[in-house]
């Protein structure tokens, strides 16, 4: 089920908000989430524990997922729904094409900063494209 432009802007702004000031966990742009143990987290469901380390997508399903929502897909396959974006624009955020660095390092390690940023810029561009 699609959601509203009204409603993937409040998220794409609370996933905002989050990724720069929760710095009680740990953010990290080169894993989708890391278990407590360490271990890559690839499945939805698996990511919505506690003690996780996560990228967008990860605290994307942290933030608006349940386990049932999400049991079946992946991180990436979830967060994408939940934010309401199209492959393209998933593609983009989620992989940090919009990194200076992305060119020359691949997945850059961003900074919570730059992350929410660019969550941001995303959040206005397709506000626009809507109104």
């Amino acid at each position: 089920m699609a959601i509203s432009a009204k409603t993937r802007t409040q998220r794409l702004l609370k996933l905002a908000d989050h990724v720069e000031n929760d710095t009680s966990r740990d953010f990290d742009l080169r894993d989708w989430a890391i278990g407590p143990t360490g271990d890559v987290i690839h499945m939805a469901s698996d990511a919505l524990t506690c003690g996780t380390c996560g990228c967008i997508a990860g605290w994307s399903v942290f933030l608006f997922g349940t386990k049932k929502s999400c049991s079946r897909e992946s991180v990436w396959e979830s967060a994408q729904r939940f934010l309401g974006l199209s492959d393209l624009q998933a593609n983009h955020l989620f992989f940090g094409k919009w990194h200076p660095d992305y060119e020359r390092l691949g997945l850059p390690d961003a900074t919570r900063k730059e992350a929410a940023e660019a969550v941001r810029a995303l959040a206005s561009s397709l506000s626009s494209t809507t109104n």
